[in-house]
């Protein structure tokens, strides 16, 4: 089957299952009945599509030797191919002991682990005398406090890190006259460090710029812009796939990279949308991609791009 919709493909996959013959199909339009899927790919930024062939070859694994081809993007986006060998299925006795042996490992891992005592935490107060040990409550609270130390520890240390490599990159850009100011690769003095919620999901998009019939061209959201240069979207997808806070900025940011911001368009290549899923207040970061031809903005335009998102 080619192109066949996500239930057809599926019956296709089943009746050949059944009669013990193999298949190869190419999905087209994917559907999640139950929605938890495509949850799921929302939440970890996934394609929707690539989550739901993901998940019909786990189905699919324990049945039949089961693979996935694909083919130039050029012809369609849809260009995922399931192939399934019949009476081929992965899971063989030996796979199987395997899992067992895995499985036994990870229980008795488990209850060794579970014998063990912290040393260093106090006898509570409240505790009747003569016993020893902790109490429950007092081990999840070591536990999370130890936890919550660590976080921060390698949270701290990971900004660190990603700061560094941020002013390294820019390095070359700084220094002369209206170039990047010093003082903006420090993160004592210029650099803005925004950090994320204690707990929270995050996901990403890509929204280049080009001609609608540019050879070539990809992403499943792009911004083309018509011959009296207004950006328009283009999609191969639903907007509504997308978190709530990319999906509700895309038509502000073509209004207004079409009319007051302008003058931002110029060498300006993709839009990167960084937003989150969980944690209040939500969040979304907007970068602006520009290639070797195009120019700093200045902070006013910057700042009108911002308000009007604020807003």
């Amino acid at each position: 089957a080619c192109h066949a919709c996500q239930f057809l493909a599926r019956d296709i996959i089943d009746c050949c299952l059944a009669a013990g013959a193999s298949f190869a199909v190419c999905p087209c339009c994917p559907k999640d009945e139950q929605g938890r899927v495509q949850a799921a790919a929302q939440a970890m930024g996934v394609d929707f599509g690539a989550a739901m062939v993901l998940a019909e070859m786990g189905r699919l694994s324990v049945h039949c030797d089961v693979r996935l081809r694909t083919f130039d993007s050029a012809v369609s986006p849809m260009n995922r191919i399931l192939l399934g060998r019949a009476g081929l299925a992965t899971s063989t006795a030996e796979d199987v002991s395997s899992k067992r042996e895995a499985a036994s490992r990870l229980q008795s891992a488990y209850e060794r682990a579970q014998r063990r005592r912290p040393q260093d935490v106090a006898p509570s107060e409240d505790r009747p005398s003569g016993r020893t040990g902790v109490t429950s409550a007092e081990l999840q609270a070591c536990k999370a406090s130890k936890t919550l130390a660590t976080d921060q520890k390698e949270y701290e240390e990971q900004l660190l890190r990603k700061s560094a490599a941020v002013a390294s990159i820019l390095r070359p850009l700084a220094g002369g006259e209206g170039r990047l100011a010093e003082r903006l690769l420090s993160m004592d003095d210029g650099m803005e460090v925004r950090r994320s919620p204690v707990k929270h999901f995050r996901a990403r998009t890509v929204v280049p710029l080009g001609d609608a019939r540019e050879e070539g061209a990809e992403g499943l959201f792009r911004f083309v812009a018509d011959p009296q240069g207004h950006l328009q979207l283009v999609a191969t997808l639903a907007v509504d796939t997308l978190l709530p806070p990319i999906a509700a900025s895309l038509p502000l940011l073509a209004e207004l990279l079409s009319g007051e911001s302008r003058a931002l368009q110029a060498g300006l290549r993709c839009l990167k949308f960084h937003a989150s899923l969980g944690g209040e207040p939500r969040q979304l970061v907007v970068c602006l991609i520009y290639g070797p031809d195009g120019e700093a903005p200045t902070e006013e335009a910057l700042a009108v791009l911002r308000e009007a998102l604020h807003a």
